[in-house]
């Protein structure tokens, strides 16, 4: 385990090395520094850290200037003799403020919520690694009800789905209506956004049944679809910037 402490008091950081080899003897000490300017070079350097100690007050200022001039991506510990920058501590890197003198308890119960958090995101770990490495799966297909019967509709052959009076349909190409027993919520969830986009809080379209798009007042746009629907849809101002890229591709 790789310790970087960044403290510009001699004692301070003999005692929170005496503390570190008592309560961690396995951490290897791979810097110090007792300013934001070596501490700068010391990142620059690109050598391995686990795990830091910040003195807030440095020689040559406040020792959060260093994140404000450098993506630390490490967890900190911050050490200081004041409260008042507690606030701003958690607002960087930090899993805990300790209050000089250092205490070995203080520092064994810090070195503890370290442990703890790593062990919490290394077994969380694979899961996120699978998440992230598993291709999403879209529908390919959706089975629909028309005349009490429910018939396997594949993806390619949806112009788009709309809703009315609380029901979903799906509208193929070929201009036949089926219920589908989803919401059109569920629906977006489910489609490859490459493919189809809601249009609006009633349709999600199908980019192959756009045909036309007019620009009408406020900057809207209203969609001629193929097979056409027995109502407008239209594309609010927020969306049309959007929704004219997704088409274009």
């Amino acid at each position: 385990m790789n310790i970087l402490i960044v403290e510009d008091e001699l004692p301070a950081r003999d005692l929170l090395k005496a503390g570190l080899a008592e309560v961690w003897p396995q951490a290897r000490l791979v810097g110090e520094c007792a300013s934001i300017a070596e501490t700068l070079a010391f990142f620059q350097s690109q050598t391995s850290v686990d795990l830091a100690f910040f003195d807030i007050r440095l020689s040559d200022g406040l020792s959060f200037e260093i994140f404000r001039q450098f993506p630390v991506h490490i967890p900190v510990i911050f050490l200081s003799a004041y409260d008042q920058y507690l606030l701003e501590a958690f607002h960087t890197n930090s899993i805990d403020y300790l209050l000089k003198p250092l205490k070995t308890e203080q520092l064994r119960t810090a070195l503890g919520k370290y442990e703890q958090l790593k062990s919490h995101f290394l077994l969380q770990l694979p899961q996120l690694l699978q998440h992230l490495q598993a291709p999403q799966a879209y529908k390919t297909r959706f089975l629909a009800e028309k005349g009490g019967d429910y018939f396997p509709i594949d993806i390619a052959d949806i112009a788009y789905f709309f809703s009315e009076y609380k029901l979903c349909f799906i509208m193929t190409f070929s201009g036949t209506r089926y219920l589908v027993e989803k919401s059109l919520a569920a629906l977006e969830a489910e489609l490859d956004p490459a493919v189809f986009r809601r249009a609006n809080r009633q349709v999600i379209v199908s980019n192959r049944a756009v045909k036309r798009i007019s620009s009408v007042s406020k900057s809207k746009l209203l969609l001629e679809l193929q097979p056409s629907p027995p109502f407008e849809v239209l594309v609010s101002q927020e969306g049309a910037a959007g929704f004219k890229v997704w088409v274009g591709g």
